[in-house]
């Protein structure tokens, strides 16, 4: 092989890795659920599929809504709670939230907030997660 195309090929497979890592280093959409002032528990089922996290978020629109407190529960059993307590506007999100341990696949997250902020309205509660 030549030189131009040992380089050649090494920036092709430069490109292609640095294009993986980019797209896998993404926010991706887990999950959505749409909350109304009825209950004050909803939980978001996650796929296997989706594969395992090191973070997630909630992204909220339409109202607002008072967050107490989530539960992550892993593909293997174990559960991770996870204290909340804050008011997420319509539009806004809450805090990337770091997920403990090796074993990070998600079956479900369960959300507990306070059905009286949504003011009589529904919100949609989107989940995302980031490897």
């Amino acid at each position: 092989m030549t030189f131009r195309k040992i380089f050649t090929s090494f920036m092709f497979v430069l490109v292609i890795s640095i294009a993986t890592t980019s797209v896998s280093a993404q926010w991706r959409q887990l999950g959505s659920r749409e909350v109304s002032d009825r209950v004050d528990h909803d939980s978001i089922a996650v796929t296997v599929m989706k594969g395992d996290f090191r973070r997630i978020r909630l992204n909220i629109s339409q109202a607002p809504v008072r967050f107490y407190r989530m539960t992550v529960t892993y593909g293997n059993g174990q559960t991770q709670a996870i204290v909340l307590r804050a008011l997420i506007r319509a539009g806004g999100q809450t805090r990337a939230i770091n997920l403990s341990g090796n074993e990070r696949v998600i079956r479900k997250v369960d959300f507990w907030y306070e059905a009286a902020s949504l003011g009589r309205k529904k919100a949609r509660v989107t989940l995302y997660g980031r490897d």
